[in-house]
């Protein structure tokens, strides 16, 4: 069985609705935010500087960062069809997405939320988290293009990419408008939180439901 560290609304809703789309054996630890140097969950040794998500394998090993898991277990569970084959004509699109939406999207996010982590100064917060607003903008219309008819970034087939991507859209300072905006993000985001395996992990994860 897997482990997942993690708590609601952050990235480990994605790990948690990639397991539950695949079907793995998994249990969710959910980590205080107060208290992420020591997981005190009962049956569950302590971790010194848990990182969110972390997934612990059934072997006891770990790993740690979002997009990392989602392609380790896209792989892993390959019947599933949520990554394509090292050699598919689509491979190259879907890992520079997943690489994308980390390095851009999910990278903003944190500069949003958590500006006091980037700026030098209080004073230089509200400039960290304007520009943050902008790239995460821009980059929506990025992936909203790169979606077109879709509905997923694959075109009709799911993938972890569009997991991830459905997090991060579900994150967006205001989702609704976000929608409304880029019809292809709609298609995307409601295509997953639809899926019957994934609605109760968004439910959980305090994400908007399929509409």
């Amino acid at each position: 069985m897997f482990i997942l560290y993690g708590r609601p609304g952050s990235a480990s809703a994605a790990v948690e609705a990639l397991l539950a789309e695949v079907e793995a054996p998994h249990e969710v630890v959910h980590v205080p935010r107060t208290d992420e140097a020591r997981i005190a969950a009962s049956g569950h040794r302590n971790v010194p500087e848990v990182e969110i998500p972390t997934l612990e394998f059934p072997d006891g090993s770990r790993m740690a960062k979002c997009a990392a898991i989602l392609l380790h277990l896209a792989d892993l569970y390959a019947a599933h069809g949520l990554a394509p084959a090292l050699r598919a004509a689509d491979r190259p699109r879907y890992m520079e997405w997943m690489i994308n939406l980390a390095a851009k999207i999910h990278s903003a996010d944190l500069r949003l939320f958590q500006p006091l982590r980037f700026a030098g100064s209080a004073d230089m917060a509200a400039a960290v988290e304007d520009q943050a607003r902008a790239e995460i903008a821009l980059r929506f219309g990025k992936l909203a293009a790169a979606v077109g008819e879709g509905p997923f970034l694959l075109g009709e087939r799911l993938s972890a990419a569009d997991i991830y991507a459905a997090m991060l859209i579900g994150w967006a300072p205001d989702v609704e408008a976000l929608l409304k905006q880029h019809a292809p993000l709609a298609r995307l985001y409601n295509g997953v939180a639809a899926r019957p395996a994934i609605a109760p992990v968004w439910h959980r994860n305090g994400m908007i439901a399929a509409r």
